[in-house]
């Protein structure tokens, strides 16, 4: 299961994400259960609308490898 941000629902989805559409991280798949709402810059200047967030251990052992 994978939350995006605003960016990446645009891009992605053609802002039209639809709870349940599929998408990748590298060859994992993970299922769109949320889109976050629009937040804007961060301090440093960043898209804080620009995030993918997935559970911990599945980044851990699927994602990122440790």
């Amino acid at each position: 299961m994978a939350i995006i941000g605003q960016v990446l629902a645009e891009k992605l989805f053609d802002n039209r994400p639809r709870l349940g559409d599929s998408l990748r991280i590298g060859t994992v798949p993970f299922t769109l259960v949320g889109v976050l709402d629009k937040k804007g810059q961060n301090a440093a200047g960043g898209s804080r609308d620009d995030v993918v967030i997935i559970p911990l251990a599945t980044a851990r052992t699927r994602v990122i490898g440790s």
